[in-house]
């Protein structure tokens, strides 16, 4: 089942889903990383 991002978001508030992340990452301590967390729907 693919699920789009505001469903993923809900399931998260209701504590399904664990860690969460609600905001797009793309680089961590000023490295870049593969992306992860939600895009913007």
């Amino acid at each position: 089942m693919i699920l789009n991002d505001r469903q993923i978001d809900k399931l998260a508030r209701d504590g399904m889903i664990e860690p969460y992340v609600d905001h797009l990452v793309r680089e961590e301590d000023g490295h870049k990383v593969i992306s992860y967390g939600l895009s913007s729907f």
